[in-house]
């Protein structure tokens, strides 16, 4: 069976459901949801409220790169699964501040957008999920 997204960035997150500061402390529930300041929560948070909470992130940060980055919308499913799950991760914002590596996604090129990706900084602080993610944009 192979791994959607939603399973994936489970995987990735892991399943807290009491609040916790992530890596750049920020207050986080659930796997890896940014409590926000209109967020209220009962703690702990129940395993299909975090599950709610991961769908509604998931939808969210695949608004955020259709209306940021238009042009991916045309991306095979996988490569659009791998720039959600970046926003997820590092924020649209984040994401865009891979210029080179999101040219040459744009143009059709996989190595190059490999090699952007892995030559980062968000490579050096977690190499195994940019390595991960690297292989599925090279699928």
């Amino acid at each position: 069976m192979t791994e959607n997204l939603q399973q994936r960035i489970q995987r990735h997150e892991g399943l807290r459901l009491e609040p916790y500061k992530d890596s750049l402390g920020f207050d986080t529930v659930g796997y890896g949801h940014r409590i926000l300041p209109t967020d209220y929560f009962n703690y702990p948070l129940s395993p299909e409220l975090a599950l709610s909470l991961l769908q509604a992130d998931i939808a969210s940060h695949e608004l955020d790169l259709l209306s940021q980055l238009p042009w991916s919308e045309n991306l095979p499913n996988t490569i659009q699964d791998v720039l959600i799950e970046l926003c997820f991760w590092i924020g649209i914002t984040g994401l865009r501040g891979f210029k080179r590596m999101l040219l040459a996604i744009e143009a059709g090129d996989r190595d190059g957008a490999v090699m952007q990706l892995l030559d980062s900084k968000l490579h050096e602080q977690c190499p195994a999920r940019t390595e991960e993610l690297s292989r599925l944009i090279l699928t």
